[in-house]
């Protein structure tokens, strides 16, 4: 059980990035950042 997380976790990060990427095209810089930041707490926490 403790492999699905480390597995999905990653995969999860990668998707919210690549739609935040393309999304950030579309927003202000600084909710883009915003919302950068709170996708890294995101896979930290995630990743424990």
């Amino acid at each position: 059980m403790n492999e699905i997380p480390l597995i999905i976790g990653p995969l999860a990060c990668g998707a919210l990035l690549a739609a935040m990427s393309l999304n950030g095209q579309q927003r202000k810089i600084t909710s883009h950042l915003l919302d950068g930041r709170r996708i890294k707490v995101f896979c930290v926490l995630s990743g424990r």
